[in-house]
């Protein structure tokens, strides 16, 4: 693994240098398989002494699960190895261990009918005994993910809500989290995209807690892919950087090869094929040693597109035609679909119009039998559902069969133990009157403690409400004191100082001292106080945001921002613009005021974006800036982050604040449309 310092180094060059890229991808590369050579060569060593057969599989097993990351060949010659032994040892948990570990092999080679049957012939085997529910969720994890990518999600989605009801018993948040990524990625395969977004935050807040750099860099990545639908490339670039740089420190090459993919793709739409060739290239070079030929597919896609849009055609068609060819070798339909698309934008650009017709015509067809594939996978699956039910029945039959002949034995038993039974009865009843004597005592004490605790929640919540209140009542208190205090500056003060100044210069005029020194020090004095006036005025109360709304006053915020050396990206909604309150205005005002000067006095940005939504009655703020960051383990929350928590609260929203050293810092606001007053 690559030690934090020298990552960051490395990452920065990334971003700096195409040059970086390749080296700090070849360093990261060659220090990964160092490493996994030195850990697959201790385990062959540890193979060639052991004797014992129960030891010799559960090396043989960390040998498959290590290579299925990388060599898939290879994690299927081990895990056939060991599950030849299980079959000699008469080991049937080790055996549906390999029905599970080469339906991963099949998997990841994009056989999927062969993945689903090993999948579900280890599925019955664990379901026999409730000691292998642990190793029940990873199975119906994968075979959630396999109906995913053949297009059955509602059986797809069955699956994994299984596997989330055992994490969720078990309060086993990496699992929760897991689970949560697949339903995610299902949901964002059905283009319910809001759906898809809401389930990742929710996974991506249990994958921090639980320290899970995995699934927070795949979570980015699926986050990223979504982005890029909706058409915010430059967000996406975002999420699939930050994926990227999270699995370089891992030191897992799949999650950096499938970020780089991403980032290739994204820079092409950007209209950016310098750094989309880069990363495509290198995506190229990971997937190729991966021996994965679906990624491999995926790569040459992702270079095709980037050299569409250098215009290098000629190599847009030999790597478009390669991942045509590959997934044909799988029989993916939708990757066979996308490459005769690609296909034909290729043609078309070369004139060749038709094989660009022709491409296109295919490209339709496959869609077309995308669709019926769906339709004969479901019908197979409901098949062996039918068949496990009929199963099942006969299973019951045998037991009720069992049951009638254990009856009868316990019959002619019976009638020899009646009479202890009724001594026992007679016992039990007496022992049941005292047991009954501390029931009563006892639902008492629990009634009693139930009311304890209601009244406690309800004194609780009216504490909260009364806190809301509290919030309210100071935040307009402040606003009001503020505008009343403005005003007076500028029409009292500001008037006076004016007057003055008019004072000055006719008392000039008639002592003839305009060119005195003393006037012209004074005038300075008196000029400076009417702008320090006009400066604290505005500050207190912009007229800009009474007179003319939200846009204007921060777009005048970012002027002063560029005046002093600070770039500006201000995004703010036509719609969002148009929704917002005054009230809200004020608020929303106030929080970047306060993030503004917090980046003007202690962030040392160069850059600072502002952007403003609303949609489904929802606004959401969000202010990032390119600055020093700070550690949030270790910054004590100060009166600005307290102001901010206090004006989200009256906003009846939730604030989020991010920040790590050299990372910049992001704070998020979301709150509903509905005025303050009536949620308060």
């Amino acid at each position: 693994m690559i030690p934090a310092n020298g990552f960051w180094f490395l990452y920065k060059s990334i971003i700096l240098t195409g040059n970086g890229l390749f080296f700090s991808l070849m360093l990261f590369v060659g220090s990964a398989i160092g490493q996994d050579s030195m850990y697959v060569d201790s385990l062959v060593s540890d193979l060639e002494v052991q004797r014992d057969v129960d030891d010799q599989i559960i090396t043989l097993r960390r040998l498959a699960w290590h290579h299925l990351r990388y060599d898939v060949d290879q994690a299927y010659t081990y895990t056939m190895r060991f599950r030849n032994l299980a079959t000699d040892a008469q080991n049937d948990f080790q055996f549906a261990v390999s029905d599970h570990y080469l339906g991963l092999v099949a998997r990841l080679k994009a056989e999927y009918p062969t993945a689903i049957e090993h999948f579900r012939s280890a599925l019955e085997f664990y379901q026999t005994d409730t000691s292998y529910r642990a190793s029940m969720t990873g199975t119906l994890f994968n075979l959630g993910v396999v109906h995913q990518l053949v297009g059955n999600y509602d059986l797809a989605l069955d699956y994994l809500y299984q596997d989330l009801e055992i994490h969720q018993q078990n309060n086993d948040l990496r699992g929760i989290a897991n689970a949560l990524n697949s339903i995610g990625i299902t949901f964002k395969n059905m283009k319910d995209y809001d759906r898809a977004m809401q389930v990742y935050d929710s996974a991506y807040v249990l994958a921090l807690e639980s320290k899970d750099v995995a699934t927070q860099s795949n979570l980015l990545v699926n986050k990223a892919i979504i982005l890029e639908h909706q058409g915010a490339f430059q967000e996406a670039v975002r999420h699939a950087r930050l994926s990227r740089a999270l699995d370089m420190a891992d030191g897992y090459r799949h999650g950096v090869a499938v970020s780089n993919e991403m980032l290739s793709r994204n820079f092409a739409k950007l209209e950016r094929p310098d750094s989309a060739l880069i990363y495509g290239r290198a995506t190229l070079l990971m997937q190729r040693a991966s021996g994965s030929r679906i990624d491999l597919a995926h790569a040459h896609q992702a270079i095709a597109e980037a050299h569409l849009q250098a215009r290098m055609l000629d190599q847009a068609e030999i790597h478009a035609d390669s991942a045509l060819h590959l997934a044909l070798a799988h029989d993916r339909s939708v990757d066979i679909h996308y490459a005769y698309e690609l296909l034909a934008e290729i043609y078309a650009s070369q004139a060749q119009y038709d094989r660009a017709y022709e491409s296109k015509t295919n490209a339709q067809s496959w869609n077309d039998s995308i669709f019926a594939q769906e339709k004969i996978a479901l019908a197979e699956e409901l098949a062996v559902r039918y068949e496990i039910e009929e199963r099942q029945k006969q299973i019951k039959s045998l037991e009720v069969e069992r049951s009638l002949q254990e009856a009868i034995i316990d019959k002619q038993t019976r009638t020899r133990n009646l009479l202890l039974v009724l001594i026992a009865l007679l016992g039990s009843l007496g022992y049941l009157a005292y047991r009954l004597r501390d029931l009563k005592y006892y639902t008492k004490s629990l009634t009693d403690k139930r009311l304890q605790d209601q009244q406690q929640l309800k004194i609780e919540q009216l504490e909260r409400e009364k806190q809301n209140v509290v919030y309210g009542s100071m935040l307009e208190g402040q606003e009001k004191e503020r505008s009343r205090i403005a005003k007076d500056l500028h029409d009292g003060l500001g008037g006076l100082l004016s007057t003055v100044r008019v004072q000055v210069d006719n008392l000039a005029s008639s002592l003839g001292a305009k060119m005195d020194s003393g006037y012209v020090e004074t005038k300075a004095l008196v000029d400076e106080a009417c702008e320090e006036v006009r400066r604290i005025s505005h500050n207190m109360m912009p007229s800009s945001l009474s007179m003319l709304g939200l846009l204007p006053t921060v777009e005048e915020m970012g002027a002063q921002l560029q005046s002093i050396g600070i770039k500006a990206h201000l995004h703010l909604h036509p719609e969002a613009v148009e929704n917002v309150s005054q009230m809200q205005s004020v608020m929303v005002y106030r929080i970047l005021q306060e993030a503004v000067n917090n980046v003007i006095k202690h962030a040392q940005a160069r850059q600072i974006w502002i952007q403003l939504q609303y949609a489904d009655g929802v606004f959401r703020l969000g202010i990032e800036d390119d600055g020093i960051g700070f550690d949030q383990s270790q910054k004590s929350a100060g009166i600005g982050l307290a102001n901010l928590e206090a004006r989200a609260q009256y906003l009846a929203g939730t604030l989020l604040v991010e920040s790590k050293p050299q990372g910049g810092t992001s704070i998020t606001l979301a709150f509903p449309k509905q005025a303050p007053e009536q949620v308060l």
